[in-house]
Parts: structure tokens; C-alpha cells; sequence
């Protein structure tokens, strides 16, 4: 069963792990490479912020991966999502819609938004196709945005507002 849980100490070794792995990397973009207590500071504070906005991906009890609602717009209703899955024997394998729809259950009704956005690589068709299905519509194009691996990758921006995704639940998807 698939359930988030809010990020916590217990799962910074996993989620530091995961920052690590060069595959995943390669798939979110590559942050700065910290010392775990560095990390481990940073993610404490982050957390401090940010009540119910960074997650742990279970299922079946076990982290598969990490999801987080950021840039919150107070004012104007929006926030920017993120995602990975960090186990790589559960990539591509189904989950990534039980979860998203969690994470998105979350940000409009209990962070009371209005929008949602999320950015992925140009060259991401995977998760340009995931989006989509879920009634992401696309609202930006960034040439050249990101400097990855000794070369620049576009940056695709998508949208999702809160009554596209009452749509999406009324088109046979429930609410979680």
C-alpha cells in the first residue's frame, strides 16, 4: 500500500542515499553534494519552515521515495511540486500515480491551492507523458535552462489547477 508520510530524521540516510545515485540524478538534476550533516542540517531546517510539505513515499511500510510541495504563493494559491522515485526496483512500476494523486490531494485541499505547477527535463518524455495523464497542461518552454552534465537541457513547465484535478478524480479516479 502506498502512503506518504511526513519527511523526517528517521529517513535522511535513505534520502541522502537516493541524492547520490547517479541514475536518479540524472533524471531530477544534480544538487550539491553535501556531507550527511550538512544534509542532515539543511533538511531539519527545510522541514522547520515547512510544515506538511515534504515527504517519504512508502509502500508497504518501506521509503520508495521522497515528494514535496515548494515555492508556496500564500497569496496567489500556487506551489511548484517534486518527485523520485529513489528505489530504483520500483521505478516505472505503477506507483508514481497512487502517490501523485496523495501529493495532489494535499496540496489543494488541506494547503488550499489553487495551482499547482511542475518542471521537468525536455528531454523527460517519461514523466512529460505521466503529466499529462493526470490533466497537466503545459505552460513553458525554458531553452537551454539548466547547465546538466556539461550541457544544457530545456525545462518544460506544466500546470494543473484545482478544478482540472476535481475533473480528473470525477473522470473515475477517487480521492485517497
Amino acid at each position: 500500500m502506498i502512503e506518504l508520510t511526513p519527511l523526517s530524521g528517521k529517513y535522511f540516510g535513505v534520502l541522502f542515499e537516493w541524492e547520490r545515485d547517479e541514475k536518479l540524478q540524472g533524471l531530477v538534476g544534480r544538487g550539491k553534494k553535501l556531507s550527511f550533516t550538512a544534509f542532515s542540517e539543511l533538511w531539519y531546517e527545510l522541514i522547520a519552515r515547512c510544515k506538511n510539505c515534504y515527504y517519504i513515499i512508502l509502500d508497504d511500510k518501506l521509503p520508495i521515495g521522497f515528494c514535496n510541495i515548494y515555492n508556496i504563493d500564500r497569496k496567489n494559491k500556487n506551489a511548484e511540486i517534486g518527485y523520485y522515485i529513489g528505489d530504483d526496483r520500483y521505478r516505472f512500476k505503477g506507483k508514481g500515480r497512487i502517490f501523485l494523486k496523495k501529493l495532489l490531494q494535499i496540496a489543494f485541499y488541506e494547503h488550499n491551492l489553487h495551482k499547482i505547477y511542475a518542471k521537468t527535463f525536455g528531454t523527460n518524455a517519461g514523466n512529460i507523458k505521466f503529466l499529462k495523464s493526470f490533466g497537466f497542461k503545459e505552460e513553458g518552454y525554458l531553452r537551454e535552462d539548466k547547465f546538466e552534465d556539461g550541457q544544457y537541457e530545456d525545462v518544460v513547465i506544466f500546470g494543473l489547477l484545482e478544478k482540472e484535478f476535481r475533473r480528473f478524480i470525477g473522470m473515475g479516479d477517487e480521492l485517497i
